[in-house]
């Protein structure tokens, strides 16, 4: 049984990544305007429009950095997990 402990830097390099997408998907953060609809109107609504390459590509490119810091960086033990094996 290994006493490896994860690297502190993945962990470090997870939240800042995770931060990063947190600020890009809140971009931009002026010039929004009231559409007059209701707030939760877009859980009913149909899909916009079909799916473009680029934005596959783009989430792809996103998403999968955050995808290997998270995996990279799984949660220590808690103590009482530790304990008990």
């Amino acid at each position: 049984m290994s006493n490896e402990q994860p690297s502190t830097l993945a962990r470090y390099l997870f939240v800042a990544y995770a931060l990063l997408v947190v600020y890009a998907s809140l971009h931009p953060f002026s010039g929004w305007r009231d559409q007059g609809v209701p707030q939760f109107a877009f859980l009913t609504a149909r899909f916009p429009r079909p799916y473009l390459p680029f934005d596959l590509a783009a989430n792809l490119l996103g998403y999968m950095p955050l995808g290997r810091y998270c995996a990279a960086a799984p949660p220590s033990p808690s103590p009482s997990c530790a304990r008990s094996r």
